[in-house]
């Protein structure tokens, strides 16, 4: 036969080699697929901490411009008339905004500051509307699937209002909401909690002298999810902090969101765990399996407990 006759009547690939090379294709690609969303989460999470270092860092700023930690003002007087001047519902994330580059942001919310939230003033002012829906830059991880969508119709006490949330929220302590949970008693409505945000903290303004556990030893912000924590409202002092009192990462199945006793907890979506700012401006990834002594012992200023070797 010629050559040319043969080359005319070589057979193509047969049908058990074409399946063959798809299922080593296949192979190839279930192998290379989770390498690939492992490099995206790495990426993720190497940016989430830049974003919490960076919450830090402004939160020291303004201590070292105020000699103060920022603080929050309550939504309502718990029936305690002297505090009619602190209910604008501002949070300690508002206050900051100066020192997060966000000064024009600031200026827009600053004259409310004096107002009253339930009387539909403070940051509850109609002409605040479209100021209080706008995001903030660097206060959604981007692990969380839903950093895409960075407002909320369904926050807690802002019915129907389209409103910024935050996944990033201050430490209260080790203090059970509710009464619920592990800690010390429910601190929210009043002065003495032993973490450093809270709705009422106006009542007790903190320095960095008052952490005597160690600024190492200590949180300051840590990571949660909007859609577990329908708390979570950027600009508002009822939506920025969270508690130790339940262990991390508690993800109730289906999403409890308006249970506060559970939903006040830190929380996120990478694998394993979550990142806390700490006071002394380090960011550090708290494993699940963490002690949850320990864990609790970390979001308190001054508990006097030892965690000498955690990190």
């Amino acid at each position: 036969m010629r050559f040319s006759d043969a080359r005319n009547h070589r057979q193509g690939f047969t049908l058990v080699e074409l399946l063959v090379v798809i299922a080593i294709i296949g192979v190839l690609v279930s192998l290379l697929l989770p390498a690939v969303q492992a490099a995206r989460e790495a990426a993720r999470r190497t940016q989430c901490i830049s974003q919490l270092k960076q919450i830090g860092l402004a939160v020291q700023n303004f201590h070292g411009a105020k000699n103060l930690i920022p603080d929050s003002h309550t939504y309502h007087t718990s029936g305690r008339k002297k505090y009619l001047g602190h209910i604008s519902g501002r949070g300690w994330i508002t206050i900051t905004l100066p020192f997060l580059e966000q000064q024009a942001r600031y200026d827009q919310l600053e004259p409310y500051f004096g107002g009253r939230f339930p009387s539909n003033t403070g940051i509850n002012h109609v002409d605040l509307i479209d100021v209080v829906n706008q995001p903030v830059p660097g206060f959604r991880c981007p692990s969380d699937p839903t950093a895409s969508e960075p407002s909320s119709t369904e926050q807690f006490q802002w019915p129907n209002r389209e409103i910024a949330v935050t996944n990033y929220k201050g430490v209260i302590g080790n203090n059970r909401m509710g009464n619920v949970g592990t800690g010390t008693p429910d601190c929210h409505r009043s002065d003495n909690c032993d973490g450093f945000f809270w709705r009422f903290s106006f009542l007790k303004p903190l320095q960095f002298k008052d952490i005597t556990d160690g600024l190492s030893n200590t949180f300051l912000v840590g990571e949660d999810l909007p859609r577990y924590n329908f708390h979570s409202a950027l600009y508002y002092g009822n939506g920025d902090y969270d508690s130790t009192h339940f262990p991390l990462n508690v993800k109730p199945n289906p999403p409890t969101p308006f249970d506060w006793p559970l939903a006040f907890t830190f929380r996120s979506d990478h694998v394993g765990g979550a990142n806390f700012a700490l006071c002394d401006g380090s960011v550090k990834f708290i494993t699940d399996g963490i002690d949850y002594d320990t864990y609790r012992f970390l979001s308190t200023r001054n508990g006097g407990e030892t965690t000498d070797g955690v990190f």
